[in-house]
């Protein structure tokens, strides 16, 4: 082998050590991006002394400021602490509202984002195979005894000096006859992580399994059996700092339309 041929093949090694490295340092920069998106979330069985709760949900999520939170939440809890401080001590003990706890709904994401003030992804409003129900999932059309049937609603509870302990963004759509409902939770309280309880119907058995998303997030998935006379799934997952829930309700007999509509879901989630 000639000096020439000798330093040429030195030089095509070395730009293929440096291309191999910039390739392992651009997959991993990747992997990492993916990596921060991503929390862990945990359902726990309810021990048996945890009286009317059948599991416990668990996750670490970002702390979001007061400050953050737009002019809509705030001036609701303003006036819901307003209305709650003018009843006597009769009214309150007898009232079946939360002290510091709001309803605000919406007809459009776009609106529910500008009230809550802080960006919120929602991959399912763009997904043509599901159609905009209200936030429980029932028709847009579907008569009610007063007001109107709204896509989303906003639940969120606060003090009287306007600490807000979190909001939820509860929004529904309908998959054929399926009820289709996701939950978006925004944690406030710097307290060591976001957990709440569920209870289901005397008697109901569920299953917990963990889901690999195609997005590379691991979600939590739970199949409750027995809970009426309907079939459900549920799933959980932490994504950019908040929790996602998503439940699918369908006619007894229709486990297996829900469980595909799940993973159909979970599949496209972005």
């Amino acid at each position: 082998m000639s000096a020439k041929q000798l330093i040429g093949n030195r030089k095509k090694s070395l730009v293929l050590m440096m291309l191999a490295a910039l390739s392992c340092f651009l997959t991993a920069c990747g992997a990492g991006t993916d990596s921060e998106r991503f929390g862990t979330v945990k359902i726990l069985r309810a021990d048996q002394e945890d009286s009317g709760v059948d599991c416990w949900i668990e996750a670490e999520l970002t702390v979001i400021g007061d400050e953050e939170f737009g002019t809509d939440i705030h001036s609701g809890l303003d006036e819901e602490w307003q209305r709650w401080n003018s009843l006597d001590a009769m009214q309150q003990a007898l009232s079946s509202s939360l002290p510091g706890y709001c309803v605000l709904n919406f007809d459009t994401w776009e609106a529910c984002e500008a009230a809550v003030g802080v960006s919120i992804d929602n991959p399912l409003e763009t997904y043509d195979w599901l159609e905009t129900a209200d936030h429980l999932g029932i028709a847009l059309d579907t008569p009610v005894a007063y007001g109107e049937r709204k896509h989303i609603e906003i639940t969120y509870q606060g003090s009287s000096d306007g600490d807000i302990s979190y909001v939820n963004v509860n929004s529904g759509y309908r998959y054929g006859d399926l009820r289709v409902m996701i939950t978006v939770t925004l944690d406030s309280e710097d307290d060591g992580g976001y957990r709440f309880g569920i209870d289901w119907n005397d008697g109901t058995v569920f299953e917990i399994e963990d889901y690999g998303m195609k997005n590379g997030n691991i979600a939590q998935l739970v199949t409750p059996q027995g809970a009426g006379n309907y079939s459900s799934a549920e799933s959980y997952f932490v994504q950019d700092g908040l929790l996602y829930q998503i439940h699918i309700v369908g006619s007894l007999g229709q486990e297996s339309e829900v469980r595909q509509a799940l993973e159909r879901i979970l599949t496209e989630f972005k």
